[in-house]
């Protein structure tokens, strides 16, 4: 039996896929360790209250726990970095090219087709 010769892109495409996954991997712990660290001080400081914003008015009546918003920021960033890796890994999976459409010059690697040739040429 003979093994399938593996082509640069390939290899590069399984190179970003382990890599992809190994900051899913980070994302969840860091992520998931903050969130909790959030948790725990909310929990343990229930009263902290957030500063009245300069430009609301002293009238206004301002009472906001200072967990809530905080929380918030880290669950939802935490959850739309996952979906931009999560896309990036599909779209690795099914063997697209994720620097097709790329603009600029840039350096060109070896194996690199997006980068036209005549591009490279100063």
């Amino acid at each position: 039996m003979s093994t399938p010769t593996k082509t640069p892109d390939s290899l590069a495409a399984q190179h970003g896929l382990r890599l992809l996954f190994g900051a899913i991997a980070m994302l969840v712990v860091i992520g998931g360790g903050m969130l909790v660290w959030v948790l725990d001080k909310a929990a343990r400081n229930p009263d902290v209250r957030m500063e009245r914003p300069g430009w609301l008015d002293a009238a206004v009546g301002f009472d906001v726990s200072f967990w809530i918003p905080l929380g918030l920021t880290v669950g939802v960033g935490g959850f739309l970095v996952f979906v931009v890796y999560a896309t990036a890994i599909r779209r690795l999976s099914n063997g697209e090219d994720l620097y097709a459409q790329r603009h600029g010059r840039g350096l060109r690697r070896h194996g690199e087709r997006a980068i036209p040739d005549e591009q490279t040429e100063a």
